[in-house]
């Protein structure tokens, strides 16, 4: 998913760019395709279009669902630049995936859609943490 739109009122396409993971994840993806390409999941996978049926189809209708994506836009890049020039940035990836995007997978799949949210939020604010706690 691509961050960097060249309209800020339009949600973001599905753009990813990777040449290989010592040139990866540049800072125009989503967290969660940056997961999903450190686990050799396609761009097509379920995971990744199950969460971006979550944001178009139910998280921007909500009150305040926009501004949360808004928000995420904002802070993504940083997040992703810090992975990135870890040593450790695929397993950082890879222990996202198993600590929190598999719960928010399992949480939309059974409908709990605020849930979902939280748990994503708590891994956004993980991250958030330790690049602050690493810089």
């Amino acid at each position: 998913m691509n961050i960097a739109s060249p309209d800020p009122g339009r949600i973001p396409d599905n753009s990813i760019n990777y040449v290989s993971w010592a040139k990866s994840i540049t800072v125009n993806c989503y967290i969660t395709s940056a997961i999903c390409e450190a686990l050799g999941m396609g761009d097509d996978c379920r995971e990744l279009n199950l969460m971006r049926e979550f944001r178009d189809n139910y998280l921007a209708k909500q009150p305040g669902g926009k501004a949360m994506i808004d928000d995420y836009y904002q802070r993504s890049p940083r997040l992703l630049q810090a992975i990135r020039s870890n040593p450790l940035g695929k397993e950082i990836l890879k222990g996202l995936y198993e600590e929190y995007l598999s719960r928010c997978i399992t949480l939309i799949d059974q409908g709990a859609n605020e849930a979902a949210i939280e748990v994503y939020r708590q891994m956004v604010r993980h991250l958030e943490s330790t690049v602050t706690s690493a810089q």
